[in-house]
């Protein structure tokens, strides 16, 4: 119950109570413009409308915090030699780390080959020290562009809660490997600029299909974020974390363009078909908003599982990303028990979108050796 005396004490307030009690509190719900009679509606309505915006903007504000006092001092920045500030940049080597599916946690006795915590770090250990090591003799005038691809986590897209690993052991061995890669790198190169975008199975159960609104609420800007944090000691590291479901960036005169793949620019199954028209049309449509110094050069895609670097009679580069996951359980299904796993790196210099490049094979004899785990440490647990 409200006390009455207590509002007679403000005049205002006890105006407005005065005459309520006059009129009997006889009013009409359509003549009144700053109180509501219904205060718990209008409070859940207005909980509604910004539950989101608070949820996301409190989420990373926790993160944040989180990530300062956890990865704290975890990684230490490598001593590196032999680069010269001044020297100018020449080149670019880029890498698209896409389709990883960390957790997805394989069996051998029931896929053709097993893919866990050992074989996912040195599957990444393969790739991490051929990046380092490619065209080592121009690495004074080189800097690194390093794409998180999507699909970095098997996930639960089928809504089978028993396909690989928990989802937050995921998200956790993912952060771990990511970021010694990131940080062996950054050994490497005088510079590393990372970038990231979501793919399907990084997809949170909040998009039960394909994402068309935020799809950057999934699972891997968490994972990108948390790498971000682990290596904020690397100074020769920058993080791009975009909101919009692909990345674009200049390398020299040349503009690239990337996506998972499951959105945005489709290229279907390489596997099976490449339609080069079809390509040509969706590459031509995204050119026509542009104008002709703004157009773009190069897309690359993960998603399909299938590498290939074509290019199109208009003159543009497509390159489809392998993946480092075996043959799944849903692969065997559909009949697929072999594939072609690995990353594509190409080099970039000015005049040229796609230079050399190398397409980094991986396979089951290559993860059973030992010494990768110095380059990749296997996740050991919480």
């Amino acid at each position: 119950m409200v006390d009455g005396s207590l509002l007679e004490k403000h005049s205002l307030l006890g105006v407005r109570f005065s005459r309520l009690k006059e009129a009997n509190f006889k009013v009409k719900l359509d003549n009144i413009d700053t109180f509501s009679l219904d205060i718990d509606s209008r409070a859940l309505s207005n909980r509604k409308f910004n539950k989101s915006a608070i949820k996301e903007s409190y989420f990373f504000e926790k993160l944040e915090e989180i990530g300062k006092l956890v990865f704290k001092d975890k990684i230490v920045a490598p001593k590196y030699s032999g680069f010269k500030d001044k020297s100018p940049i020449e080149r670019s080597h880029n890498v698209f780390l896409s389709d990883l599916h960390f957790g997805s946690d394989l069996d051998g006795r029931e896929c053709p080959h097993p893919y866990g915590i050992i074989e996912e770090a040195r599957s990444l250990a393969i790739v991490t020290l051929e990046t380092a090591e490619f065209k080592e003799q121009y690495r004074e005038n080189t800097i690194l562009n390093l794409t998180f691809g999507g699909d970095i986590i098997q996930g639960h897209l089928r809504q089978d809660e028993r396909d690989g690993a928990p989802i937050t052991e995921q998200i956790c061995r993912s952060i771990y490997l990511l970021s010694q890669c990131v940080s062996f790198l950054s050994s490497r190169f005088r510079k590393i600029n990372v970038r990231c975008v979501g793919g399907n199975h990084d997809r949170t159960p909040r998009h039960t299909d394909r994402a068309t609104l935020q799809k950057w609420d999934n699972y891997s800007t968490v994972i990108s974020f948390g790498v971000k944090m682990a290596c904020q000691s690397l100074t020769n590291v920058n993080f791009e974390i975009p909101l919009r479901p692909y990345i674009t960036y200049d390398s020299f005169d040349k503009k690239f363009f990337m996506t998972h793949g499951d959105t945005v620019f489709s290229v279907g199954y390489p596997g099976n078909n490449i339609n080069t028209k079809n390509l040509e049309q969706q590459v031509n449509r995204i050119n026509a908003s542009l104008k002709d110094t703004e157009e773009y050069s190069l897309f690359v895609v993960g998603h399909v599982h299938f590498p290939s670097l074509l290019h199109l009679p208009n003159s543009c580069i497509v390159i489809t990303n392998g993946c480092l996951l075996p043959p799944d359980p849903y692969s065997v299904s559909l009949g697929g028990l072999e594939n072609v796993r690995g990353q594509f790196i190409w080099e970039s210099v000015k005049g040229h979108a796609v230079g050399d490049s190398r397409f980094i094979r991986v396979d089951q004899n290559m993860t059973k050796d030992k010494s990768l785990d110095k380059i990749i440490m296997p996740f050991n647990g919480f």
